[in-house]
């Protein structure tokens, strides 16, 4: 009875791959990202603090799993970078009179804690001879956090911050910031196949609204801000040239969310112990520049 339950749907599996045109392609790949992530902290439409994290030369490793159905495109995969030190963080406060003065600054070394995205898109193809398109709903839900370490502070007694300060020296870990995003939107992908071996795609997408958490910890104040935003918009741009089973990819992305809750508490402390913070708001601006090389199986 197993035996011919096994068989039958064995023939079926083939019968439905023939009938549904049902073509699976798997790829892994690696490479780096860089960029940059912007705190800011907003009181009367001023900006009263930035936190500026930028990034240098990240690698990354990820696979991706595509099933195409008569054109119907599902893809899902995974992105993960390596934690290392990857660039600094700049913390300004304008605190002054004169909103647009630094009132205080810090520098630091960044170091990377964690980055993990996931990625589904759904889409359809439409070919014309050696031309296709392909519409998609594109969905990113990305998890990262960083550490600022070491350095220095310059906190003038008087007046704004001139960069001419004596530097007090600071060690461990001095500020931390986690993000967990998503980031639905609405992608073009649009292409043509040079050969049976070579092909060239061209990626744009337009993100319309974005969805954020973030975990501002401050070591040296034992103060934490937690922010809720949501809003924004955005956009990515992106190509891809495949040479037989080998792929390159660069993509652009960048966004802005503009309207953001902060809570506030003391670390260590229950997070049932935060506080709204009526008095200000959340805001951030990022840019990510991803590449690499994949191969398809």
């Amino acid at each position: 009875m197993n035996t011919r339950f096994t068989i039958s749907l064995y023939i079926f599996s083939l019968l439905a791959f023939n009938v549904w045109c049902i073509d699976f392609n798997f790829t892994s790949f690696m490479g780096a990202t860089t960029g940059a992530i912007n705190e800011y902290v907003i009181e009367d439409d001023h900006t009263i603090s930035r936190l500026d994290w930028t990034q240098k030369i990240i690698p990354i490793i990820g696979a991706e799993i595509e099933c195409n159905i008569k054109g119907f495109v599902l893809q899902i995969g995974i992105i993960s970078a390596i934690p290392i030190k990857c660039g600094t963080m700049e913390d300004f406060d304008f605190l002054l009179t004169d909103s647009t003065q630094v009132s205080q600054y810090s520098f630091h070394d960044n170091y990377l804690d964690k980055f993990i995205e996931f990625n589904a898109k759904i889409g359809y193809e439409i070919k014309i001879k050696n031309f296709f398109i392909q519409p998609q709903l594109y969905f990113h839900y990305r998890n990262q956090k960083w550490s600022a370490r070491d350095g220095y502070l310059q906190y003038p007694v008087f007046g704004a911050w001139t960069g001419k300060e004596n530097k007090t020296s600071v060690s461990g870990n001095i500020i931390s910031y986690e993000q967990s995003i998503l980031i639905p939107s609405l992608c073009l992908s649009q292409g043509f196949f040079v050969s049976n071996i070579l092909h060239f795609e061209l990626i744009c997408a337009y993100i319309p609204y974005l969805w954020a958490k973030a975990l501002d910890s401050h070591y040296l104040r034992s103060k934490q801000f937690y922010d809720i935003l949501d809003g924004g918009d955005g956009f990515s741009l992106g190509f891809c040239i495949k040479i037989k089973k080998f792929s390159f990819f660069f993509n652009y992305e960048q966004f802005y969310i503009d309207k953001g809750s902060t809570f506030t508490g003391n670390i260590g402390i229950d997070s049932n112990s935060l506080i709204k913070d009526e008095t200000v708001s959340s805001a951030i601006k990022s840019y990510l520049i991803k590449l690499g090389i994949g191969i398809s199986f």
